[in-house]
């Protein structure tokens, strides 16, 4: 009997027919951009690294709040927010953690914008 599974083969050269099924497809190439040319002035001022620094505190203590509920209820309890204000049940603690951000003063870029938001460059990154 033989048996309808190939086995799992270390990366070698592609064979004739894996080189032909290969030949229409792309490759994915991730893409860097840059902030600026080379031509540009690159260096940041102080205040863009203040709001650099205040987006990524506020982006580190919004996971905290997210994940433990210790802490959020801590954060409810000092700013003196009704229980029903930071009640977390399903999809809206997104929106009840960003409640307890704006409540103590860390919420970030408030004002709507078009273009540049302070402390935020191309190439940065947020997860």
């Amino acid at each position: 009997m033989v048996s309808s599974h190939r086995k799992p083969v270390k990366e070698r050269a592609l064979s004739k027919s894996n080189q032909a099924r290969s030949v229409g497809k792309k490759k994915k190439q991730h893409v860097k951009a840059s902030y600026a040319s080379e031509d540009e002035d690159t260096t940041f001022t102080p205040e863009w690294n203040d709001c650099c620094r205040n987006i990524t505190d506020a982006l580190r203590c919004y996971k905290k709040l997210w994940k433990d509920t210790r802490l959020r209820d801590k954060f409810l309890n000092q700013h003196k927010m009704s229980p029903e204000q930071g009640r977390c049940r399903g999809l809206a603690l997104d929106g009840r953690v960003a409640n307890i951000l704006k409540v103590s003063g860390k919420w970030v870029n408030t004002i709507k914008q078009i273009g540049c938001l302070p402390g935020v460059k191309i190439s940065d990154e947020y997860h």
